[in-house]
């Protein structure tokens, strides 16, 4: 009996070891892995009561009957939404069903059926080093990937801004502005975390497990936000826009008067003379350089004033700063005169989106502008250059 046990497993063992290789599972490639994960990965955009983008997020599905997870900042404060799905598909009815404001995030759902959604990793699975993927909106850029691993598991406490009594999964894969909501999966595509926060540099990233949050998706009940059919992403915003509006003529100092104010090492008077702006293109998370250029240029004063922003910090005469603490809304923005590293201002505004973030703080620093003295035309509302003296 013995005889016939030992050759039966001599046998199997010849079976196994003659399998053909081609017989193996072989592991997913990069691009496998992102294209099973991105159709059930969405776009949300976000807007006010005037139809205006306010925002742009990042959702994953969890059931197939249209509930998406997402974190809560991205609707928190939204009037209008709208979802956009890999297919093609848009939808312009959104209700947010139930939120976790500890943990930051929140579940929508949205009117489709048949949804495709990928399987839970248990976090117990989540080891240091195994590697993951992110699919995202990344500076609004729908499903952006990026690659990195699992740096650790910790508890919220141990992260600044980050509050207390739940765990958080910090990786290393690239995330930007509109990767919030986005999902981190393993390489067997299983969704392992919703991105919530980064920290300047890019490699200094946290998710909350899902597995600790996919009760919300089985809530019902919330508010629906009112349709977003008209909000577009920021580049179709710009390829479609209108005509710029034409701006004042700049008021202008003669070139001794420039040079004195700010040669005088005096914040008021250098805020009187500054022509030109460097926006420091240091990471920021939710918010980027150009959105805060271009909310800059936006303000009506800033035509009137003949400013200028230069890529290039050797020619600005101000230097702007703005840094976001991890699992904050709070916009930290310093404007540094370069010629002498004094700086001029310094404030703080908080925002729950980054278009908003860099609006608020454009509005903030041309009102401290125009607080330190510096002169309107008649066209908006001022009295014209004065001289100093006079």
């Amino acid at each position: 009996m013995m005889r016939i046990q030992l050759a039966f497993l001599i046998a199997i063992s010849l079976v196994v070891s003659t399998r053909p290789a081609s017989a193996q599972i072989a592991p997913l490639s990069g691009d496998q892995i992102v294209e099973r994960v991105s159709p059930a990965v969405a776009v949300i955009l976000t807007g006010n009561a005037l139809g205006e983008l306010t925002g742009v997020g990042s959702a994953v599905a969890v059931r197939p009957d249209g509930v998406l997870l997402t974190a809560y900042h991205v609707l928190k404060n939204a009037q209008q939404a709208q979802v956009r799905l890999k297919n093609g598909e848009i939808y312009d009815r959104v209700e947010l069903i139930a939120w976790d404001e500890r943990r930051d995030v929140a579940a929508l759902r949205i009117t489709a059926s048949g949804l495709p959604v990928l399987t839970l990793m248990p976090l117990s699975e989540a080891l240091p080093g195994k590697p993951v993927f992110v699919v995202s909106a990344a500076g609004a850029l729908p499903w952006t990937a990026s690659q990195g691993v699992i740096s650790a598991v910790r508890l919220a406490d141990e992260v600044p801004g980050a509050g207390s009594g739940y765990r958080l999964v910090q990786f290393t894969a690239p995330v930007s502005p509109g990767s919030s909501g986005g999902v981190v999966v393993d390489t067997g595509v299983r969704m392992l975390g919703l991105i919530l926060a980064s920290s300047p540099g890019q490699n200094l990233n946290f998710a909350v497990p899902i597995e600790s949050v996919i009760e919300l998706a089985n809530r019902s009940g919330g508010r629906t936000l009112a349709s977003g059919a008209s909000l577009k992403l920021p580049f179709q915003q710009s390829a479609t826009g209108s005509a710029p509006q034409a701006t004042p003529p700049p008021i202008e100092l003669t070139e001794r008067e420039r040079s004195e104010m700010l040669a005088s090492r005096d914040p008021r008077k250098i805020l009187c003379a500054f022509r030109t702006i460097y926006v420091k293109s240091t990471p920021m998370p939710w918010m980027t350089q150009e959105m805060l250029e271009n909310a800059l240029q936006k303000q009506p004063e800033f035509g009137a004033w003949g400013l200028a922003l230069v890529r290039d910090r050797r020619l600005a005469d101000l230097s702007f700063d703005v840094r976001v603490p991890a699992f904050t809304f709070d916009y930290h923005y310093t404007v540094m005169h370069q010629n002498t590293s004094i700086v001029v201002m310094a404030g703080k505004t908080r925002a729950v989106t980054g278009l908003d973030g860099a609006t608020n703080v454009a509005k903030n620093f041309m009102k401290d502008v125009k607080s330190a003295g510096r002169p309107l035309p008649a066209a908006l509302g001022g009295k014209g250059a004065q001289k100093e003296g006079k």
